[in-house]
């Protein structure tokens, strides 16, 4: 009679899922307290669309059961599609006048499985008060209980009941209502103080420690955590950890994941270090070692959450154990002095190191042995300031050889990855990129405006790609447009290109080989210049009015008397003058005498032609 059931699966709840226009109510067909069938209408209503035409529609019950709320009156305008109509509760889910007796017994059953009498383990219910504890929360929903979700190393369905003659179940200071209705998404567990189990109450979570709960400690702003989370700010550490000096030493805010700004989340610098052989940072210094750089980012592992590459770089220059390795037959858990990449904690470390010894610039960088690991190694960057180890400084040295100091590749700075030598792929070193771009802004020779459109710090930025989005990787690109004259290139070695009464053509333009010989020519890349150290925003880089491109071209290292470039794109090895004599092709004239009249040398019926005369040994 006091109508405290509910609808438990949530499947009662009257909705207009198709809601358009402004609908109002006409008609309401059910009282609460009358039975519906499924599909029955319950409560008609109608709207005019646009044009002037009126529509009607009916709200029917969703399940079979009672009306026990209903929400609308009539000639009531109805605006949104979440608004419920009425709420009918299925048989089932009443909390009938037995059920409020037996409300009592333990699983308010009188009698268990075997027939036998069950413990009374709490109260019967008023059948004539639908909230016999006047907590605001109806019986039927306290004796059945709610499901919630708790955030506790993974995610647990709880289901929750109450006390219906108690008003706070749990005496943690919020009442059962209050905790089913307000906090967290799905409603806090009434009948335990601390849902999460993170060492603090509901009501101190909640309400933040009355207003307590401040940072910076005792003076600053007040916040809240969740009482069904664990850890609230996802950082590692329970809540209750965060705002005691715990296992780590120290205060941090609970519901700020990484409290001194540095990228590094607090539990990450005491408790869970995300790489080995690596002593802790202060959650509360955002740069330990007092190098300028920020411990997050020396510290940095891969993550797709976060976007992030590995900075983390192990420098061995003795052989070393992998961490927690349990030595096999076809695994003896020994590494190779190097540079290793150490992706993250799943990851562990890359099978491939990143460097040899010779090729990272280690003068000045002291690896001595570390007791960490039993080696002679460290991490290039190392933001903690534990030992002699990681007090060597980080921002001055240049591990990775790309010409630009780690304090320089900071994120306030260019930044890049101070471990790779070619941050963003493009096949150019980092700090040639740098270097250039400075010189080219210096000098005038790029507009700063219009390169900060799109982004760019520079004709080459060593963060981007394609520096002027393009479309063009900046390796490929030729800014200075130093390359060879295609035109020129046309008429050596396709003569009859656009002579139509000349079929002489050795090197077809019209071909993918050709045009990619033309291209490859006329074009002079940044790749090529950083190859050959000239400078790719100056077509003349010793000023000796020849541009650098044929310059490069036309060198001959191994002086067999063909170009450099030549052999470069023909695939011959320019450092071995051998391949001068060879016929490669087969058409009966070497290399070298095909180079000489601008034949294809790899095309057997391309070959110099009568009165071409070569002598290869002369």
């Amino acid at each position: 009679p006091d109508m405290d059931g509910w609808d438990r699966d949530g499947d009662g709840a009257a909705v207009y899922e198709d809601l358009v226009f402004n609908t109002r109510v006409i008609q309401i067909y059910k009282n609460i307290g009358d039975t519906v069938a499924e599909g029955e209408t319950v409560v008609r209503a109608e709207y005019t669309k646009a044009g002037g035409q009126t529509e009607f529609v009916s709200i029917k019950a969703t399940s079979s059961g009672t009306v026990y709320q209903m929400y609308v009156s009539v000639d009531q305008i109805i605006t949104s599609r979440d608004t419920v109509w009425f709420v009918v509760v299925e048989d089932n889910e009443r909390f009938t006048n037995q059920d409020e007796y037996e409300a009592k017994y333990k699983n308010n059953e009188r009698f268990d499985e075997n027939g036998q009498p069950n413990l009374i383990i709490g109260r019967s219910t008023d059948p004539m008060d639908s909230d016999t504890d006047n907590d605001g929360l109806i019986d039927g929903i306290e004796v059945f209980g709610w499901e919630i979700l708790v955030v506790n190393r993974g995610v647990e369905i709880t289901l929750v009941v109450s006390d219906p003659g108690l008003p706070d179940t749990d005496g943690d200071g919020l009442s059962d209502f209050l905790e089913y209705s307000s906090l967290c998404d799905s409603g806090s567990n009434a009948s335990n103080p601390d849902t999460d189990g993170d060492g603090l109450d509901d009501q101190f979570e909640a309400t933040g420690g009355g207003g307590t709960l401040q940072w910076p400690v005792g003076s600053g702003e007040a916040y809240t955590t969740s009482p069904c989370a664990f850890d609230t700010d996802n950082d590692g550490l329970e809540d209750g950890e965060e705002v005691i000096i715990g296992k780590d030493g120290f205060l941090t805010h609970a519901n700020n994941s990484d409290t001194d700004g540095d990228g590094l989340k607090d539990g990450n610098e005491v408790l869970y270090i995300p790489r080995p052989f690596q002593e802790q940072t202060h959650p509360l210094v955002n740069d330990t070692d007092g190098d300028g750089m920020l411990d997050g980012w020396e510290m940095q592992v891969q993550s797709e959450e976060d976007n992030t590459n590995s900075h983390s770089l192990w420098v061995a220059t003795s052989s070393w154990n992998l961490p927690n390795c349990v030595p096999t037959q076809t695994n003896n858990c020994a590494k190779d002095p190097g540079g290793y990449i150490w992706i993250n904690t799943l990851g562990g470390f890359v099978q491939e190191k990143q460097f040899e010894v010779s090729e990272m610039n280690l003068s000045g960088f002291s690896v001595p042995n570390n007791p960490l690991c039993d080696c002679n190694g460290r991490w290039a960057l190392d933001p903690s300031d534990q030992s002699g180890i990681s007090r060597l400084p980080d921002a001055t040295y240049d591990i990775d050889n790309d010409s630009l100091m780690n304090g320089a590749e900071a994120p306030d700075k260019w930044n890049t990855n101070p471990v790779d030598k070619d941050s963003d792929g493009d096949l150019l070193f980092d700090g040639w990129e740098v270097k250039y771009s400075q010189y080219a802004i210096e000098s005038g020779l790029v507009d700063n405006a219009s390169l900060s459109a799109y982004g760019a710090r520079g004709v080459l930025d060593p963060s981007m790609i394609d520096s002027d989005l393009d479309g063009i990787d900046d390796g490929q690109e030729d800014p200075d447009e130093d390359g060879l004259n295609q035109t020129g290139l046309l008429k050596r070695y396709c003569p009859g290109y656009d002579d139509p009464s000349n079929a002489e053509c050795h090197i077809d333009i019209n071909t993918p080989d050709g045009k990619q010989f033309y291209d490859n020519l006329a074009n002079y890349t940044n790749y090529e210049e950083m190859q050959n150290n000239t400078n790719p925003v100056s077509n003349d880089t010793d000023g000796d009015e020849w541009n650098d491109g044929p310059e490069v071209y036309f060198q001959d290292h191994d002086s067999d008397g063909m170009a450099t470039g030549w052999e470069y794109h023909f695939d011959f090895d320019p450092y071995d003058a051998a391949d001068r004599m060879f016929d490669t092709d087969g058409d009966g004239h070497v290399n070298y005498c095909e180079y000489k009249w601008d034949t294809n040398p790899r095309d057997p019926i391309s070959f110099p032609g009568q009165g071409e005369l070569c002598d290869p040994f002369a």
